[in-house]
């Protein structure tokens, strides 16, 4: 428990010390503030926007090629500590967050009821995209993991069917982009799971957490098995 606590501290520590991370704190900061300012009740995938937003960059710095990446391949312990430890400790910091943001975008008369899911939704699709992310870090690098979360964000709100819609021009990229959508932990599955409570977005978005997660893992390990193998690890 003190080696997951220790990985959480660093995973909350990697993330709020970076200046992409600030300053996309400060971009989702300005969105809820107009979103609140057109008054009335706020739409969810803002609140899922925003989170999706943080997540993505934050987690792209969980693993991230350098110092943080040979720390975890560093560090004593079983094989899933370093991302489920630095995952953690993402959420801790988004919770409050997503929290405030729930409550801000819910009128009163919506009360309790209509605050936990939302918040719950928010922080779980928050959670499986900031877990994609973490693995993809590894082997694409940081900057390219968090602009491919970045855009699935800003993007996720969109269903399949309007994918379809939207690349009808382009059968093969049509393809891509509609099985895509299927699979991501996108914010459109969050939405559906708020509105119907479907059981199968809410399995997808959790199995995307364990998912990532232990696909960070393996890419941690990847580099580091090879450098035992030569000789090269301590």
């Amino acid at each position: 428990m003190l080696a997951l606590k220790g990985e959480a501290v660093l995973g909350a520590q990697l993330v709020v010390r970076h200046r992409a991370v600030r300053l996309t704190a400060l971009l989702s900061l300005a969105i809820l503030v107009l979103a609140l300012a057109q008054g009335g009740p706020g739409s969810p995938h803002t609140l899922f926007g925003v989170g999706g937003c943080l997540s993505a960059v934050a987690g792209s710095r969980l693993l991230a090629p350098g110092a943080a990446l040979a720390a975890a391949r560093r560090a004593a312990g079983p094989w899933w500590l370093a991302p489920a430890g630095r995952l953690a400790g993402l959420l801790l910091l988004l919770a409050p967050v997503l929290a405030v943001g729930a409550a801000a975008l819910i009128p009163s008369s919506g009360g309790e009821a209509a605050f936990v899911p939302l918040a719950l939704a928010a922080l779980l699709q928050a959670g499986a995209l900031g877990a994609l992310t973490l693995a993809l870090a590894p082997a694409v690098g940081a900057s390219a993991s968090g602009m491919l979360g970045l855009t699935w964000a800003l993007l996720g709100g969109l269903r399949p069917s309007e994918m379809l819609q939207l690349l009808a021009g382009w059968p093969y990229a049509q393809r891509v982009a509609v099985t895509a959508w299927n699979l991501l932990p996108l914010s459109w599955r969050a939405a559906r799971w708020l509105r119907d409570g479907t059981p199968l977005d809410l399995v997808l978005l959790g199995s995307w957490v364990v998912a990532g997660t232990a696909l960070g893992a393996w890419a941690t390990a990847l580099e580091g098995g090879g450098d035992r193998r030569s000789g090269r690890w301590p």
